[in-house]
């Protein structure tokens, strides 16, 4: 009963570390370039361990690499990208004191000088 009792708790002990060792890759700011190293590793296989078990995947350099290849990847459903607004032009007037001063908008002129007010050339 007591050897029983003793890989017990030295299985406990064993597991014990593992949760701290996981802890500490998972929460420890990486500083030195070898924690740095084997952090990345670490995250990058438990991220794989975890999609063994049926976790989320997440884009991957595989899953990139092997689009531009052209063989079939699991593809996510991605909005369509938005398409940019026509940028409007911005303003170029002088103020009273003979200073050259810009605006966003024509809005953005102050009403007198609305009139001298020219918009810039992209």
């Amino acid at each position: 009963m007591f050897r029983l009792a003793k890989i017990f708790l030295w299985s406990l002990v064993f597991v014990a570390l593992l949760l701290a060792m996981d802890q500490f890759f998972l929460r420890v700011p990486a500083t030195v370039p070898a924690h740095v190293a084997v952090r990345q590793f670490y995250t990058d296989l438990r991220g794989r361990l975890g999609l063994l078990l049926g976790g989320e995947r997440r884009a991957t350099v595989e899953s990139v690499i092997e689009q531009s290849d052209g063989r079939p990847a699991a593809r996510e459903a991605r909005p369509a990208p938005l398409v940019p607004e026509e940028p409007s032009p911005r303003y170029l007037y002088v103020d009273g004191e003979g200073q050259l001063q810009f605006a966003d908008t024509l809005k953005d002129v102050p009403s007198r000088y609305r009139s001298e007010a020219r918009p810039l050339d992209q």
